[in-house]
């Protein structure tokens, strides 16, 4: 398989065997840490240190890094990039038949290298072989699934990039782990605090946790809550940072608002508890009082909430709607937040820090996505400094880097 042309698009050219012959052998896991694939010599043979296509060197270093690091998972790439920045799935030989697949090379190969090369070693554990067409199919569907996501999420990107992005303003100012209190208003669903989601790295790396959210990540836990919290800063200037998201669904058929949970034989509600509500309000069911059924509040609120701004939910497909339900949740938990927050705690240059977006729930074995939509500093004296352009590039311009396939 070889990656082919300049960016944005090129050609994944997939060889297989004209006498149906399938790849064996040397297919084994490429353990992370181990060799690097970019610079390993291909059937053996001795070989320079190649350089990466011409299309990489456009995208810049941070790319080839992800690359690098990601593809190295697995041996789904057996040999290097060569000179002309293919690689290849079968040894060399005769009796090959070339089919051509077009793929966008972007950075959405980084995300779909990874995934697919996660299925593929599966697939070889499971048959002991698997051919290039197989290959090349299982990349495809996982480029169909990130083609959804940044068509209707663009400016998603991984969870690890946020923190990234998190990390270089806050330390900029001073704040660290040790003298910054954090919390995050998450919904409680489980699917949102498994290793690796955006929920578990930046606790690994703020530390000790303070929980804001309930359903759908609204802010529940109100004034009181935060009260509570920030009064737990640390002596001095002690800081505030607070993560506050709602969270979507998206299965293995590309559709938003679904998700396969493990150990489940189908798609289930993801956010359940806003699908819920969206559907309640979309069938014409009483609306419930507030005021009546306390055990109901969290839910009854969301559905409240919906049923008064339900002009603002739309789309012309179903996964339109859900993706414009979620960022419509994102609206209620952000307007909650800023009755909550304030900057009474800590001394006289304590600040909060506040970062929100949208948690996007990947099918396996993709991680989780993350869709950042504010990020600002609120001060002593009230006022805010928005800090989104310095941490992830100009809101603006939010790049949709899902190019459809040629």
């Amino acid at each position: 398989m070889g990656f082919k042309g300049t960016h944005p698009s090129a050609s994944v050219s997939v060889i297989s065997s004209a006498s149906g012959s399938k790849h064996g052998g040397g297919s084994g896991s490429h353990r992370r840490g181990s060799s690097d694939p970019a610079t390993e010599p291909s059937g053996g043979a001795p070989s320079k240190k190649s350089s990466p296509p011409v299309a990489t060197k456009k995208l810049g270093q941070k790319w080839v890094r992800n690359f690098r690091r990601r593809a190295s998972a697995t041996r789904l790439v057996e040999s290097a990039f060569n000179e002309s920045g293919s690689v290849d799935l079968l040894p060399q030989g005769q009796g090959r038949e070339e089919k051509e697949i077009k793929i966008p090379l972007d950075i959405t190969n980084v995300e779909a290298m990874e995934a697919a090369s996660i299925d593929i070693k599966e697939r070889i554990r499971e048959k002991g072989s698997i051919t290039a067409c197989e290959s090349a199919e299982i990349l495809q569907e996982k480029m169909r699934i990130l083609m959804t996501v940044w068509a209707h999420f663009p400016g998603a990107m991984s969870s690890e990039d946020v923190l990234e992005g998190y990390k270089k303003v806050v330390e900029r100012r001073g704040d660290t782990p040790e003298n910054t209190l954090f919390a995050q208003s998450i919904c409680p669903d489980e699917v949102n605090h498994e290793e690796g989601d955006i929920t578990d790295i930046f606790s690994k790396y703020c530390g000790e946790c303070f929980h804001m959210g309930g359903l759908a990540g609204i802010p529940f836990t109100g004034k009181v809550g935060f009260g509570a919290f920030s009064h737990h800063v640390p002596d001095g200037d002690g800081h505030c940072a607070v993560l506050m998201a709602p969270h979507i669904g998206i299965d293995d058929k590309g559709r938003f608002g679904s998700y396969l949970r493990e150990g489940q034989s189908h798609s289930g509600s993801c956010c359940g508890a806003a699908v819920g509500a969206y559907v309640h309000c979309r069938s014409g069911k009483p609306i419930p009082d507030l005021s009546v059924d306390p055990e109901f509040y969290q839910f009854n609120y969301i559905i409240n909430r919906i049923h008064n701004r339900m002009d603002e939910i739309v789309g012309e497909t179903e996964c339109a709607k859900q993706a414009s339900l979620s960022r419509f949740m994102h609206q209620i938990g952000t307007e909650l937040l800023s009755k909550c927050v304030n900057t009474n705690f800590g001394g006289d240059k304590s600040t909060l820090v506040v970062l929100t977006g949208i948690q996007i729930n990947m099918p396996r074995p993709f991680c989780d996505f993350f869709l950042p939509l504010d990020f600002y500093i609120m001060k002593k004296d009230g006022t805010r400094e928005d800090v989104f352009d310095e941490a992830f590039g100009p809101k603006a311009a939010e790049q949709n880097y899902c190019r459809p396939c040629m």
